[in-house]
């Protein structure tokens, strides 16, 4: 009796950890470092109390944990066949490992609905805050800006929105309760000024084409004909948006900085090394190397390849590509049957929100990139996988 009071001790402890990430991560890496940290040590020592066993059943069962280790194996055999081992080792252990233990903790917590439940409401609710924030800010600033803020603190805005916003529509468009509906609606208005006035190209391109595609995919017809019809009345009415995604500037190459050149310089880098690539991590060691530094117009050091594929293939070369992508291939295999059969809002919207920031990653890194961005990305993918 003792033990089992303890270990729902551990549980809402666990869970109280990770929604205050959801909700508040985005304000400080330091949040997420600590409840990952924090995390870590509850799931741990939940699994040995209920096992008994550290080891015997640490990782939970998903139908691509065979593709995610392969995908695994493909990068540590890149830390030896790499032009930099200590490095590419220092990305596997800080980076890549944390990402899939968030990815499994999110799994184990998620096989009581109701924990599913108090962290998608956690989201929800940070979302808010942060775009009453960023709303506040817009007004303080009293003229036109690209958003980067919420109450002067500094967010990393590129992909946040496209996790919290289907929520939202989807709740609008499928929970059967009338006031979830109208409350939906109302909260996500401050979400979706937030999300234009951030005015990325990728976000709202991948927001947009997620929704085309995954309704497409589950028949529902006249709802994709709905979006096409508010994504053009809105582009036509909204004019900040539509001089963004179609004037001359915007279509020139010109105008998308130095994408255009770390692109070529991530297929260099896999042409050099085709089989396991270069190393994870190693892109940047390379981008300057392989193309003449002269091109890269900006000014400003950078990094990754703002493109998560391209990066991959530059990394692990094709054997890492092709297991990075089958992982999400058979995810939204087996996700799009079941959709199909039941429009569960939750289960809709975790895919909408996984497919919208694949495809924003065309022309980002935030993946396999970062803190809180992948941190988010890989957490909310393990609720979509729960069983």
């Amino acid at each position: 009796m003792i033990k089992k009071k303890f270990i729902d001790v551990l549980k809402y402890l666990l869970l109280l950890n990770l929604s205050f990430f959801l909700a508040f991560g985005i304000y400080e890496e330091r949040i997420t470092k600590v409840c990952f940290v924090l995390g870590f040590i509850l799931y741990l020592s939940l699994k040995f109390l209920e096992e008994g066993k550290i080891l015997k059943k640490i990782i939970e069962f998903t139908q691509i944990n065979k593709l995610i280790f392969i995908f695994l194996a493909i990068c540590f055999l890149s830390i030896f066949f790499g032009i930099n081992p200590k490095h590419s080792q220092e990305v596997f252990f800080q980076r890549y490992l944390p990402y899939f233990i968030l990815f499994f903790i999110a799994v184990y917590l998620s096989k009581d609905k109701k924990n599913t439940r108090i962290l998608i409401f956690s989201l929800l609710l940070g979302a808010f805050i942060v775009s009453v924030g960023g709303i506040i800010d817009i007004f303080k600033a009293k003229r036109f800006i690209r958003l980067f803020s919420s109450y002067g603190i500094n967010c990393l805005y590129a992909d946040y929105f496209l996790y919290t916003l289907p929520f939202f529509v989807c709740l609008s468009l499928f929970h059967p309760s009338r006031k979830i509906k109208i409350l939906s609606i109302s909260l996500s208005i401050p979400s979706f000024v937030c999300f234009f006035f951030h005015y990325s190209r990728g976000a709202w391109l991948g927001f947009l084409f997620a929704y085309l595609i995954i309704f497409f995919i589950i028949r529902e017809h006249r709802r994709f004909i709905m979006f096409v019809i508010l994504f053009v009345a809105i582009i036509t009415f909204f004019s900040p948006l539509r001089r963004r995604l179609f004037s001359y500037g915007t279509l020139h190459p010109y105008t998308w900085g130095d994408r255009v050149t770390m692109w070529k310089a991530g297929l260099r880098i896999f042409k050099k090394y085709p089989l396991l690539g270069a190393g994870i991590g190693n892109y940047e060691l390379l981008m300057y190397k392989v193309v003449n530094p002269e091109e890269y117009r900006e000014g400003g050091i950078h990094l990754h390849a703002h493109n998560t594929y391209l990066e991959v293939l530059a990394e692990t070369g094709i054997l890492g590509f092709l297991s990075f992508l089958s992982i999400f291939g058979i995810f939204f295999k087996n996700k799009f049957k079941k959709l199909r059969k039941k429009r569960d809002p939750a289960n809709l919207s975790l895919s909408v929100a996984i497919l919208a920031v694949l495809i924003a990653d065309l022309a980002g890194s935030t993946i396999l990139v970062g803190i809180h961005p992948p941190s988010m990305f890989w957490f909310l993918f393990g609720l979509a996988n729960s069983n």
